[in-house]
């Protein structure tokens, strides 16, 4: 039942702010200034100007985290220096290098050398687990694009929507006018010519 509320109530919030600005501006080309076709528009462009700033402010949100996490953490480390862990940390060299370069492979699926506990350089190669990790920052990281992208596309999808209502409803509003003074010429020309005949 969630769901469907959430759903209904996306569409309303979706077509509600396009319905308002059309019938707002239709009666302010049709009648003129009134204080009913101004509370329409007003209404209008403060809900679309709210769902398409809220829509764009998603988007920089997504695209600050997608900035962040593109930023190089551990691979400005790597490759590690020949001089990298020095004398003092022999016995923890190994281990803590392969952490450095294995960090560097899930942030950035580039593969790169690790030191033993001698000092030699040993080519890392992933395992199952650090493949798993890798797929999954880059599946996470091409959700995250998808969702900038579609939140940008609703802040356009807004301010374009307003526009086409806005447009649409001058254009209807003052073709009813038209409409209205054509037919208002025809009755009083109907009129005067039913009083000149004898």
């Amino acid at each position: 039942m969630g769901a469907w509320f959430d759903y209904l109530s996306s569409i309303l919030l979706g077509v509600l702010p396009l319905l308002l600005l059309f019938e707002g501006v239709r009666r302010l080309a049709l009648h003129g200034l009134a204080r009913s076709a101004v509370a329409m528009l007003v209404g209008g462009l403060f809900l679309s100007a709210a769902l398409g700033g809220m829509a764009y402010l998603k988007h920089r949100m997504a695209a600050d985290a997608i900035d962040t996490l593109s930023r190089p953490v551990f691979g400005k480390y790597v490759p590690l220096p020949d001089d990298w862990g020095g004398k003092c940390c022999k016995s923890t060299l190994e281990a803590e290098s392969r952490r450095v370069v294995q960090a560097a492979f899930v942030e950035s699926g580039q593969l790169h050398a690790y030191f033993d506990s001698s000092g030699k350089r040993i080519p890392f190669t992933p395992t199952e687990k650090d493949m798993k990790e890798r797929e999954d920052r880059v599946v996470s990281n091409a959700r995250l694009e998808d969702a900038s992208q579609a939140r940008l596309s609703e802040a356009v999808y807004a301010l374009v929507a307003a526009i086409l209502s806005v447009l649409i409803g001058a254009g209807m509003g003052y073709e009813q006018r038209k409409a209205s003074a054509n037919s208002t010429a025809e009755s009083d020309v109907r009129k005067s010519g039913a009083r000149g005949s004898p």
